[in-house]
């Protein structure tokens, strides 16, 4: 199976450390595909013609991951200024600045792109996600990353058109949702942070703690490896135990270091 993340590749700037990384959604759900053990993986999404573009792509050409429809584009790349208090970023109101990202929009040849996956990761707020969300027809498999939307009535509406679904929520997201779980063939899986993780399948709730680590250092891109670790178990066997096992060693390797890959 073969695995499209789309289209968030940014970087991030941590302010006060005076570090720079590669991340973004989309380049942090493949570089964990990629530690997981998944080889057929690729990213779609564009970047600047600037220092922090070529950053990007440099890091990218050399990783593994498949780019042969991420762009250099005029414009200013994608960028998030992150400060971190013990081991939580916060962000400030110009932390980000979504430059090519924030216009970037799928030609026709880049749908067609599309159709050669069989799944096709994207979050919810993602300049493409409502046009990918209208071209569904089950085939690529859609996994959405809900963010932390709070609109159970959006969630829902959304969640029957989608293969797999995650959201940074709670114990109350995830308890109204239970009972909708029911009415879908795919997981929906409510991530808690430090609290674990919850999935909701066929009426049936399943927690799962998270692994304490010796040190938190930066909880960035930690949903997003959860969730493509995550993925890569669900999609190989079908089993939920495993899959949130996967998912939650995966997010305690990152917050063990500073960005998301």
């Amino acid at each position: 199976m073969k695995i499209l993340a789309m289209t968030v590749c940014c970087v991030d700037v941590y302010v006060e450390s005076n570090q720079m990384c590669v991340g973004g959604n989309s380049i942090n759900f493949a570089a964990q595909c990629l530690r997981s053990g998944w080889e057929h993986i690729s990213v779609l999404g564009a970047v600047g013609r600037d220092a922090y573009g070529d950053k990007v792509m440099e890091y990218l050409r050399s990783s593994g991951i498949e780019i042969s429809h991420v762009y250099q584009l005029d414009g200013p790349t994608a960028y998030n200024r992150i400060y971190v208090k013990d081991g939580e970023p916060y962000f400030k109101p110009d932390s980000w600045q979504g430059g090519i990202f924030e216009k970037f929009l799928l030609s026709e040849s880049d749908w067609a792109f599309v159709k050669n996956f069989d799944i096709v990761a994207i979050p919810a707020n993602n300049p493409n996600f409502m046009e990918a969300l209208k071209r569904s027809t089950g085939h690529p498999r859609l996994v959405v990353d809900f963010m932390d939307e709070r609109d159970i009535e959006i969630i829902k509406m959304i969640l029957p058109f989608i293969d797999l679904g995650f959201i940074s929520g709670n114990r109350e997201l995830a308890d109204q949702l239970k009972s909708f779980s029911v009415e879908i063939n795919s997981p929906i899986v409510v991530t808690l942070g430090a609290e674990g993780s919850i999935a909701l399948w066929k009426g049936q709730s399943y927690f799962h703690e998270s692994i304490p680590v010796e040190k938190v250092i930066d909880t960035t891109g930690c949903g997003d490896s959860y969730q493509a670790a995550f993925c890569v178990s669900w999609y190989c066997d079908e089993n939920l135990r495993p899959a949130m096992q996967a998912g939650a060693e995966a997010a305690s390797q990152v917050l063990q270091r500073f960005g998301g890959i």
